[in-house]
């Protein structure tokens, strides 16, 4: 589980914040290497794919409730790739024929 910083609380104020600089840093970095091959760019496709991320989350019977966090968490990965390495993500997009074929 991914801590939060709280700049009101001072115990440890410093350690805690290098310790989600340092989180991030290998987040970053392991998305990177698996959008830095045609493999990896085909397991994030699918995955934002199956989020929904580019349709719409109403349906039936409740099921938007589903769809909706299904396409959130989707979104959550598509951000963090357009912000730590938008070269891969439009060579995915490019190599996928984008979202709209």
């Amino acid at each position: 589980m991914k801590r939060e910083y709280d700049p009101l609380n001072t115990v440890d104020e410093e350690k805690l914040k290098a310790a989600l600089e340092k989180e991030e840093a290998i987040e970053k970095s392991d998305i990177c290497w698996l959008m830095s091959t045609a493999s990896g760019r085909r397991i994030m496709w699918g995955l934002l794919e199956t989020a929904g991320v580019n349709t719409t989350s109403v349906a039936r019977h409740n099921l938007t409730y589903v769809n909706e966090g299904r396409r959130q968490v989707g979104l959550i990965y598509l951000n963090k790739i357009k912000a730590y390495c938008f070269d891969r993500y439009q060579l995915m997009e490019k190599e996928n024929g984008g979202y709209n074929s």
